[in-house]
């Protein structure tokens, strides 16, 4: 009885080693890709900017979309090559949305300069219509006086001045 106990413990003992070898390398998962750690880490600089938050909420939920579907690749599948390229796709879209906010800016500030440009040219045409009207009325005031018949003599039959 004694052997077959004994038996039956070393074939116990061969099963339980190899269960318990195949257990843990199927527990074994992949480490976690760096691009996905990269494309998070992107996002948030992206999500973290109030000019892309404010000016480019649409590209910056794409990227916040691309980044969930990578991760959800990842929890539910481990697949590492798909999970690279959802990330990278991840990471180009908080770029996009980082260059749609600082184009915006841009715009805005553009718009602002414009805005600016066009009252400094409306001050000076209003400075050079202002000047062109006193000269006028200096012109005027010396034909008036009595000293200058010269030219009011130059009047012509219409009223105007001859040149």
């Amino acid at each position: 009885m004694r052997k077959i106990t004994r038996k039956y413990m070393l074939l116990y003992l061969v099963i339980s080693t190899v269960i318990g070898i195949s257990l843990v390398g199927c527990s074994h998962t992949p480490p976690r890709p760096a691009e996905l750690d990269q494309a998070r880490m992107s996002y948030a600089e992206a999500r973290d900017n109030p000019q892309v938050a404010s000016r480019a909420p649409v590209a910056l939920r794409e990227a916040e979309e691309a980044l969930l579907r990578a991760e959800q690749t990842w929890d539910k599948d481990k697949d590492i090559t798909e999970v690279q390229n959802l990330a990278a796709v991840a990471r180009q879209r908080a770029e996009i949305a980082r260059a749609a906010g600082e184009q915006k800016q841009a715009e805005a500030e553009l718009e602002e300069l414009s805005a600016s440009r066009d009252s400094l040219l409306l001050d000076a045409r209003t400075r050079e219509a202002q000047r062109a009207q006193e000269q006028a009325e200096r012109a005027q005031r010396a034909w008036l006086k009595p000293g200058c018949p010269a030219l009011r003599d130059s009047l012509t039959v219409r009223g105007g001045l001859s040149f």
